[in-house]
This record gives C-alpha cells, structure tokens and sequence, in this order.
C-alpha cells in the first residue's frame, strides 16, 4: 500500500495482483512498511485472508495472537527482522536476540538482505545507491556486493534453523 507500489494503488489492486502471481488465495499477510490503517485490516476478511503480521514487536517476550472474531482474522506480531536488525547493529550480535524467551517468534526476512548477506547499515546503503530499482539487478554484477567475510542476515537465518532443530522447535512459513 506505499505509494508507488508495483503492486498496486490500493489494497484491492494490491490483493488481486499477489493472487494472481502466487496461483493462490493468499491466506497470510504482512502489510509492506507495516502500512495500513484500521478498514485495511478488516478488509482483509474479504480477499480469504485468514492471518495477518504487521505489528513488529522487536525482540518482545510472550507474543500471542490475537483474535479478531468479526474480521474472521488472527493478528500475529511478528518478532524480528533483518531490516531493524541491520538499522540497531544486531547482526551478529544475537545474544541479544531472546530466542528462549516464551511466545511466539516469527522472524521476517528481506530476500535482498539475505540475497547479499547484509551485514550493516553501511553494506546495505552501497548496495541501494548502486543498484537504483532492485527489480533489475544482473547476477554477474551483484557478485561483488555478496557479503562472504562478515556475519550477515543469511548467517543469522542459518544460525536460526540450526538452533530451531537442535532445540526441536516447530517450523513453518507465512
């Protein structure tokens, strides 16, 4: 819902295109920059979404969904990203990270942050002054800004499935 989207000029815009590109009723949604308004939200009942993810409560503890019974909509905060991680300079620095702590932890990631393995916020900036629209991005001339020396987002999330199956917590997907 940004405006400019490619995806749309509003929600029905919006849920019609990423339908028709996923060959499927969407049944989860994460609002984009987590912007949207009070009627997005209980328009959602009527695109068949079922579970919505656009409360960001960073590293918080006892996260539990919440039951919106007139939508016919759960709401799920989600509990990390990479974007506020590489912004705070936690990357690489999990400890800080309360994984152990009881809740729900959903962790949402930028495929281009993981794609590059960023690192900080400075890695991050090189790589969007550089290539202007992402949507056109050519391999050979991504490979120089691949994080392969420091601990990145890619890190974390490899990190992050060790410790989900050594601790055998339950995994799926939004």
């Amino acid at each position: 819902l940004h405006k400019n989207s490619t995806q749309g000029k509003n929600l029905k815009e919006c849920m019609i295109y990423l339908n028709k590109i996923s060959k499927k009723k969407l049944k989860f949604n994460r609002f984009h920059l987590l912007n949207y308004t009070y009627n997005d939200l209980k328009e959602l009942k009527n695109y068949g979404v079922k579970v919505d993810s656009s409360i960001l409560l960073f590293n918080t503890s006892y996260i539990q969904p919440i039951e919106f019974r007139n939508y016919k909509l759960i709401q799920v905060p989600y509990f990390w990203e990479d974007g506020t991680a590489i912004n705070n300079n936690l990357i690489g620095n999990n400890k800080k990270i309360n994984l152990r702590s009881k809740g729900c932890k959903i962790f949402n990631f930028h495929p281009i942050d993981f794609y590059f393995n960023i690192f900080n916020i400075k890695h991050k900036i090189s790589i969007m002054q550089y290539f202007k629209d992402h949507k056109f991005i050519k391999k050979n001339e991504s490979k120089k800004f691949i994080n392969y020396k420091n601990y990145g987002v890619r890190n974390f999330y490899e990190d992050l499935i060790n410790y989900c199956s050594t601790n055998k917590s339950k995994i799926s997907t939004l």
